[in-house]
C-alpha cells in the first residue's frame, strides 16, 4: 500500500532515511529525561509524593508529567508540602521553590520544546528535500526530451 501512494512513500522515506539522526536525537531525549530524573529522585523527592520512591517509579512519572501534562509539564504536578526549606547534602537551607521552578523550567525548555523540534524538523526537513526532489523529476520529464534531453520550448 506504501509502495503505490506517493505521498505515503515520501513520508515513509522522510522518516526511514534519517533514521540514524532520529536515533541519535531519541538517545539524546533519553539521556537528557534521566538526567532530568535522577536530579528530581535525589533532591527533590518529597514533591513528587510518592511517586519518586525509587528511580524506574520515577522516571515513569517525570516522562508522564513531561510528555502528557496539558497545563505545563512537571511543575503543576509538583506539591512543594511545606518543604519551602530543604537541606542539601552539605547540610545547607536552601529555597525549594527556586529548585523546582528551575527544574520544570529547564526541563520544559529542553526537553519539550528543543529536543522534540529537532525531531520533527529532521522529519520535516527530509520529507522536503524529497518532495523538492520529485517536484524536479516531474519537471525533467514535462520539459525535457526523453531520448536526446533537450529541453522543449
Amino acid at each position: 500500500m506504501i509502495i503505490r501512494s506517493e505521498d505515503l512513500l515520501n513520508v515513509f522515506k522522510a522518516v526511514y532515511i534519517p533514521r540514524w539522526e532520529l536515533i541519535f536525537t531519541l538517545l539524546l531525549f533519553l539521556v537528557s529525561l534521566m538526567f532530568y530524573t535522577y536530579y528530581a529522585y535525589l533532591y527533590i523527592f518529597p514533591d513528587y509524593d510518592g511517586w519518586c520512591d525509587s528511580t524506574y517509579v520515577c522516571l515513569i512519572a517525570t516522562t508522564d508529567w513531561l510528555l502528557k501534562e496539558p497545563e505545563g509539564g512537571v511543575g503543576t504536578r509538583l506539591t512543594g508540602n511545606g518543604h519551602s526549606i530543604s537541606k542539601n547534602a552539605y547540610g545547607e537551607g536552601q529555597s525549594n521553590y527556586s529548585r523546582l521552578l528551575l527544574f520544570d523550567l529547564t526541563a520544559d525548555i529542553f526537553i519539550v520544546i528543543m529536543i522534540l523540534q529537532i525531531f520533527s524538523g529532521i522529519i520535516i526537513d527530509k520529507f522536503t528535500s524529497e518532495r523538492e526532489k520529485l517536484e524536479s523529476m516531474n519537471d525533467d520529464q514535462d520539459q525535457k526530451c526523453f531520448i536526446c534531453g533537450i529541453f522543449n520550448e
